[in-house]
């Protein structure tokens, strides 16, 4: 019995370890150019900005993610840009045509916890009259819904609370259980 007991013992533990390892972190996404540039004179730039939070080192970016900007269901990976200010993750190889296209981010790097952007559109309109390539480039902000990565980080604290609950039960009654002994036979 007393290697269940350790079994149970060293499962809490290591569920408590795995929800407490991920240092806490943000992302945010913007896209240019901005509304008003001339369709098809550039490629639109997708920034994810990928940053940790923490109460000793502050605020800053996470370097050496992997962040993958995700453009009408085909994943892209995001080449980390340390511009001064931003610090962001960028993509511009994909050249969008007329039309509503949908993009968003994902962020990952072990230790960290990882981070789903909200999923937002970006709508290129058709080029207007004669094609003299007057059609332009315009972005439309997401709908009001609760952003991926809060979903996420509320589920895994919802599972998170559930297995502490389970683990407790467990521990409790391998902790109260007796070890029957064999009872002497009287003569």
């Amino acid at each position: 019995m007393g290697g269940k007991r350790m079994l149970y013992a060293l499962m809490l533990l290591a569920l408590v370890g795995v929800v407490q390892a991920a240092i806490p972190t943000t992302l945010s996404q913007s896209v240019s150019p901005a509304s008003g540039t001339q369709y098809g004179s550039a490629k639109p730039t997708f920034t994810c900005y990928y940053y940790y939070n923490t109460n000793t080192n502050g605020t800053g970016p996470v370097q050496g993610a992997f962040v993958q900007v995700i453009l009408d269901g085909t994943n892209y990976t995001a080449a980390y840009s340390p511009n001064g200010v931003s610090n962001g993750y960028i993509f511009s190889g994909a050249t969008l045509y007329a039309g509503a296209h949908s993009w968003y981010c994902y962020a990952f790097a072990s230790g960290y916890q990882y981070q789903i952007g909200p999923t937002q559109t970006y709508t290129v309109l058709p080029q207007s009259g004669g094609g003299g390539g007057g059609g332009r480039h315009y972005l439309v902000e997401p709908t009001e819904q609760m952003p991926v990565g809060d979903a996420w980080t509320v589920a895994v604290a919802i599972i998170a609370i559930l297995g502490l609950g389970i683990g407790y039960f467990i521990l409790k009654e391998t902790l109260t259980m007796t070890v029957t002994r064999p009872r002497k036979k009287r003569k």
